[in-house]
This record gives structure tokens, C-alpha cells and sequence, in this order.
């Protein structure tokens, strides 16, 4: 289970971008069904895939510091059309 504050933290960010009306390119969502990138929970909304991948970090090291395993939950960023973008710089 995800740190009550580390989802806090994400569910906040993500109302504050909605309020905006601002159109976000890459989303940190939580997949439900086989379509990773359309069956999903959006977690928050960030600008740049760097922020949403810093956005993944901080969660993970909420659940490591909470002694949460680190696939309790599924979380990836995709883009605006719901494509998986993988992380930057890993083979």
C-alpha cells in the first residue's frame, strides 16, 4: 500500500494541475487492466517526463523508508496519448 503521505502528496499536485486547466503531457498512473496506458488511475500530471519520473523516485523512496515492498503497486508515466514512456537513459 502506498505511504498516506506520498499519495496525498501526488492526488494534491495533480488537483493543483487540473485547476490550472492546463494540458500536461506526461501522467505517473496506476494500471487497472491490460492497456497499461488507457486502463489506468492517473496518480498526477507533470510537464516534462523528467518530473514525472522524479515524481515515481519520491514515491519509491516513501515506500523503501516505510519498509513497503517495492512492487506493492504498479505505477508508470505515460504520455498525453496514453503510450508507456520508459524511463530515460536505462537499456
Amino acid at each position: 500500500m502506498l505511504d498516506s503521505s506520498a499519495a496525498v502528496a501526488i492526488l494534491s499536485f495533480a488537483e493543483s494541475q487540473r485547476r490550472g486547466g492546463m494540458g500536461v503531457p506526461f501522467r505517473v498512473v496506476q494500471p487497472w487492466g491490460p492497456d497499461k496506458g488507457r486502463q489506468s488511475t492517473v496518480q498526477s500530471e507533470h510537464k516534462t517526463v523528467a518530473e514525472a519520473f522524479a515524481a515515481l523516485d519520491v514515491v519509491a523512496t516513501d515506500m523503501e523508508q516505510s519498509g513497503v515492498p517495492g512492487d506493492a503497486i504498479e505505477l508508470v508515466v505515460v504520455d498525453e496519448h496514453g503510450r508507456v514512456v520508459p524511463r530515460p537513459n536505462t537499456n
